[in-house]
């Protein structure tokens, strides 16, 4: 796979390998909030005050969801667009999505660390993908999303 900055300024992957764009179609179903370990990482209590946790549920945390949302549907596109044919695949990601796609990333990232209940050590250590382990594979994707964000960050960087 080749990742390069395109003179938009947009990010293109090519030649997406077939386990990286079954890795890739993946963001686009989001994390599962649902599930109280996921809810509870991707929207924290403020504190200990009732009162400021009640507010923060009340007021803010819809809001949130709102921008997470938006942000999975901006990313969802984008991968829609990759098609369904793993041959030949390729992604391209315009600036003005690169926040949504940090957004995406991140709460995938943190919705599979808290499923998977995944400790510092887990997430530190070097992944090589072994498809006979489940748990390899979900390190491994926490990983490669983790290196779309650099990728992401610095094409920002770059930008300015």
């Amino acid at each position: 796979m080749t990742i390069s900055r395109k003179s938009d300024h947009s990010i293109q992957l090519e030649d997406i390998p077939p386990f990286l764009f079954h890795v890739l179609k993946s963001l686009a179903s989001g994390p599962r909030p649902q599930n109280p370990d996921v809810h509870s990482r991707l929207f924290p209590s403020p504190g200990s005050e009732e009162r400021l946790n009640e507010d923060w549920f009340a007021f803010v945390q819809p809001d949130l969801e709102d921008i997470f949302a938006a942000a999975r549907e901006i990313v969802a596109e984008d991968i829609r667009q990759m098609g369904d044919s793993e041959e030949n695949a390729q992604l391209s990601i315009p600036p003005n999505h690169f926040d949504a796609w940090l957004n995406a990333l991140n709460q995938d990232r943190l919705s599979v660390a808290a499923e998977n209940h995944f400790s510092e050590a887990d997430l530190t250590e070097d992944v090589s993908p072994d498809v006979s382990d489940p748990r390899s594979l979900l390190l491994f994707r926490i990983s490669f999303f983790g290196f779309l964000q650099e990728c992401l960050v610095r094409s920002m960087e770059e930008g300015d």
